[in-house]
């Protein structure tokens, strides 16, 4: 089996890498009302936990602009 796996040629078809970003851009337009994060009490689907993730990003860029000249 192992040897029918080496022999497929990566092809647009069949492989698409993916970054941090473009896998949460695909796991949202896939699975957009899928459960993604469990915890406890805490439920949330694929599109609120993109919509989450870049709402922390964009809090970390604002602050690490605002103290840029302290951490450099």
């Amino acid at each position: 089996m192992r040897q029918h796996f080496e022999a497929l040629r990566k092809a647009p078809a069949n492989h698409v890498p993916l970054s941090p970003l473009s896998f949460l851009r695909r796991a949202e337009s896939l699975h957009g009302a899928r459960m993604a994060v469990i915890l406890g009490d805490i439920r949330r689907n694929w599109s609120e936990t993109g919509h989450r993730i870049r709402a922390v990003a964009n809090g970390l860029d604002r602050v690490f602009r605002r103290h840029k000249s302290c951490w450099l």
